[in-house]
């Protein structure tokens, strides 16, 4: 790859263990119809067929960067790892296990080369099952057109609590500098959505009417094979301690961090605070749910460690 002049696009796939799908997920990237790309592999110390696979494309395709960890480290660090390997002009993360149309990063370097006021743009998703047959299309728009940070930022926060949606803009082709001015992916569960919502403060969000991406469920899927709050940080970073998490209270803190720490007038930083009222509102039973179960948890852990401490 030449440094001086960098594929306008990087791609980056983390894996661990995704053999059963990563092939799949690696032809589609490298028969995109726009070629220019940077494809960045992050293994995260896979112990099935997966480092053999990646090997293998990388062997027969230039354009791919091969990272491999010796240990797994988490789906946030490797998530947030091809990022940070990125210097290319536009970003955007593929996962081991989903398809995208050959058409479907030329058709978002077109809207991003012409909107300049447009951090992601991503396609209709498609759901598909196990062995690729359709199940259903998404129905949620984040497509957001205001030249308003807090009118955007809104929208993000409705269509997660309000309108249940999936975190597909996640896998739009990104403009890297925006995407870099959030913290990325962090060690909390639905740390994505927090991102997303933090990556609305910096632009505008666009939804290509052709259905181009296709993401797959199936039992191995994270949602899915990660249930309850402990797994999913568990699988965020397998080498967190055991924690009490409130998880609905981590989600207002770290969203109004995001406000916090984003560059925007009085106006507009005001307005997200109301707008962070309001979600608490939406999402009221969960910080009721915490404060009564996970907070006093918390406190009692902390009173015992001061006390064995003491004591000990």
């Amino acid at each position: 790859m030449d440094q001086h002049h960098p594929p306008r696009v990087t791609i980056g796939i983390p894996v661990y263990n995704g053999a059963d799908y990563l092939e799949q997920a690696l032809e589609s990237v490298i028969h995109q119809t726009f070629t220019d790309l940077d494809i960045l592999i992050f293994d995260n110390g896979s112990t099935d067929r997966t480092p053999a696979i990646c090997h293998a494309y990388a062997k027969h395709d230039r354009r791919i960067r091969l990272y491999r960890s010796d240990k797994n480290l988490g789906a946030a660090y490797s998530q947030s790892e091809v990022v940070r390997l990125s210097n290319s002009e536009y970003f955007k993360w593929a996962h081991h296990d989903d398809v995208c149309a050959p058409a479907l990063i030329e058709r978002c370097v077109e809207v991003l080369d012409r909107e300049p006021g447009v951090v992601v743009c991503y396609a209709s998703t498609c759901f598909i099952d196990a062995q690729g047959h359709p199940i259903k299309d998404d129905r949620v728009h984040f497509d957001c057109h205001s030249q308003h940070s807090h009118t955007r930022f809104r929208h993000v926060l409705h269509c997660f609590y309000r309108q249940s949606a999936f975190s597909n803009p996640l896998f739009g082709l990104m403009r890297t500098a925006a995407l870099k001015q959030t913290r990325l992916i962090a060690s909390y569960p639905s740390s994505d959505r927090v991102m997303l919502a933090e990556l609305a403060l910096y632009g505008e969000y666009y939804e290509l009417p052709e259905r181009l991406f296709f993401r797959r469920d199936h039992p191995q899927r994270s949602v899915l094979a990660h249930r309850t709050i402990r797994e999913v940080d568990k699988w965020f970073n397998p080498n967190q301690k055991d924690r009490i998490l409130p998880v609905n209270w981590v989600w207002l803190g770290e969203y109004l961090k995001s406000v916090h720490r984003a560059r925007m007038n009085a106006f507009e930083r005001l307005a997200c605070y109301m707008h962070m009222c309001e979600w608490s509102l939406w999402n009221g039973k969960g910080l009721v749910r915490d404060l009564l179960t996970q907070v006093p948890q918390a406190a009692l852990k902390k009173v015992a460690g001061l006390t064995g401490s003491l004591f000990g």
